[in-house]
């Protein structure tokens, strides 16, 4: 559980050191990596990890907004659904080629990264998301 914890966390704050301001949005294009990561609350603390890998089947609709709802396949197979609250957006702003968690982290100037949550409030600690790598801002 512990080795699960440490993944699913340093998927989360490694890149985000290349990254540029975080700017909030109300709608994306969807990319076609995508995972999603569950968080629960246990009693005396929140336990998140992979609920979808990037690896793992799925499609997103191509645009996404504040409101929708995604439907995706679980690792274990089972129908599960996701309310997107929030949405943030990044662009990063150098290259990033790191290992963190066993895992190669390679991105280049100006990939995007979006990040699909779960809740309404400002805080994004300890909740569910949906990251998206390569996705774009909906043009009006």
């Amino acid at each position: 559980m512990a080795r699960f914890l440490a993944v699913a966390l340093l998927v989360f704050t490694a890149p985000l050191q290349a990254f540029a301001d975080e700017t909030w949005v109300s709608s994306v294009t969807a990319g076609r990596e995508w995972a999603v990561f569950r968080c629960r609350d246990w009693l005396v603390t929140v336990a998140c990890g992979t609920d979808k890998a990037y690896t793992d089947v799925g499609t997103l609709p191509t645009n996404i907004k504040v409101g929708d709802t995604v439907a995706y396949t679980n690792k274990d197979g089972k129908p599960e659904t996701f309310t997107v609250r929030r949405i943030s957006y990044f662009v990063f702003d150098k290259d990033n080629d790191t290992v963190w968690g066993g895992q190669r982290i390679v991105t280049r100037k100006g990939d995007t990264s979006c990040f699909l949550y779960d809740t309404r409030d400002g805080s994004t600690d300890h909740v569910s998301k949906i990251a998206i790598k390569g996705c774009g801002l909906v043009r009006r």
